[in-house]
């Protein structure tokens, strides 16, 4: 059965949660550079759209997980950071969606692989004043 649960800014809270990760992990990295560790390197992909999420697999081996072209963006442009030099990627339709809540850094237009369609990305960089 199809089930949802409508949050109009959902949007948006995937951005406030990216960006309250990333400040976390910044935090984390400082003591463990101070402790003399290496920093833990997180990146973020945001892509909004339809997906199927749920329980898949047998009685023997069950996973929730999501699938779908919206899930595998949102894969593609976490993996694109490392290229960009950034930590929080989001698509062109997450942008124009909360272009006036947070600040963002426009940058390429790319066909991320397995993709038909070229999207502009951009980084988020932080929350409008």
């Amino acid at each position: 059965p199809k089930s949802r649960i409508a949050q109009a800014d959902h949007v948006a809270r995937a951005c406030r949660a990216a960006l309250a990760a990333r400040a976390a992990g910044e935090r984390l990295n400082a003591e463990f550079e101070a402790g003399g560790l290496k920093p833990y390197i997180t990146r973020f992909g945001i892509h909004v759209g339809e997906a199927v999420v749920g329980n898949v697999g047998s009685t023997e081996r069950m996973n929730y997980t999501a699938l779908g072209n919206t899930v595998n963006l949102a894969a593609r442009l976490e993996g694109l950071n490392k290229d960009t030099g950034t930590t929080i990627l989001v698509s062109e339709d997450v942008y124009q969606r909360v272009e006036d809540l947070f600040k963002f850094r426009p940058l390429d237009a790319v066909v991320a692989k397995g993709m038909t369609r070229e999207t502009r990305i951009f980084e988020l960089v932080g929350a409008s004043t």
